[in-house]
């Protein structure tokens, strides 16, 4: 980055970030929540986890367009696409370690 896309990037990245940060929250509790219930696991909590999660996943959606556009405002496209593949390989790799360790529903 340029000096002067770096001192408009980096605000707007740790705005974003925090963000991140609420919703990477909510995944943890949901984990929380799956593991104490996954004895018991009835039709209706996994319903509920289920709808959880799939509103998780539209809401990182929601924050990743959201963003895209104002980080468009302070660097080049192709600079924010090389952004958006670096987020996405970190998260990727988090996804995977977290199930790997997270056993299916019975």
């Amino acid at each position: 980055m340029t000096e002067e896309e770096s001192a408009k990037f980096w605000p707007l990245y740790n705005e974003y970030r925090a963000e991140a940060g609420k919703l990477s929250d909510r995944a943890v509790a949901m984990i929380k929540d799956y593991a104490a219930n996954y004895e018991k696991m009835t039709d209706e909590k996994a319903r509920d986890l289920l709808k959880q999660q799939l509103q998780l996943e539209e809401d990182r959606m929601k924050l990743r367009k959201s963003y895209a556009g104002k980080f468009e405002k302070v660097m080049p496209a192709k600079k924010v696409a090389r952004y958006y593949q670096i987020e996405n390989k970190l998260d990727t790799a988090v996804q995977y370690e977290a199930a790997t360790s997270i056993p299916l529903v019975q």
